[in-house]
């Protein structure tokens, strides 16, 4: 009767034992944990992109930057190093080259829009100029377009929204130019 006993007062006390021993989980580590999202392979299949979201306390709010992984060694390279902006939705252009993304760099009242770095990393350019900002975004396959998802806030005064507005181009070997609606 004595094992029996002493079996159970040993299996009631191993969870307080264990409470003492393990270190806790509080809400200062949940912001110490980084969310991972939006992979994308490399056209060659050699590398992934993706985004890293943290919290930046500060500020009280989530930051993002892109980061790259090569498939056959496991090396993981920090692309972008923002800490007043984000950048997501990592996009390869198509021969490999290049990867553009949206970011909200600028400073408070910059709009989201298309920017474009080397594939290996470096300084990033912007790719738009969207007065309404990018919402999303999509390479053509001859790596010379892109296809947005923005908001045309150019209407003169007095002009109803149309219906169904034309898509905006933006071509990249004229980058310097203002988009323009297909039809012009």
């Amino acid at each position: 009767m004595r094992i029996p006993v002493l079996s159970l007062a040993m299996l009631l006390a191993m969870p307080a034992m264990a409470a003492d021993t393990r270190p806790g989980f509080g809400l200062d580590d949940l912001a110490k944990l980084a969310d991972v999202t939006e992979p994308q392979f490399s056209p060659d299949g050699n590398s992934i992109a993706y985004t890293v979201s943290t919290v930046n306390i500060a500020a009280d709010q989530s930051q993002s930057d892109l980061w790259q992984v090569r498939y056959d060694n496991g090396e993981r390279t920090q692309l972008t190093f923002t800490a007043d902006s984000s950048e997501w939705h990592p996009q390869w252009s198509p021969d490999g080259q290049s990867l553009a993304f949206l970011s909200d760099r600028g400073g408070d009242d910059a709009t989201t829009q298309v920017w474009v770095m080397a594939a290996r990393g470096g300084e990033a350019r912007k790719l738009t100029e969207q007065p309404g900002g990018v919402e999303d975004f999509v390479w053509s396959s001859d790596g010379k377009r892109l296809a947005l998802i923005a908001f045309d806030q150019e209407l003169p005064a007095g002009t109803e929204k149309p219906k169904n507005p034309l898509p905006i181009v933006t071509w990249l070997e004229a980058l310097r130019r203002q988009p323009r609606h297909l039809e012009d």
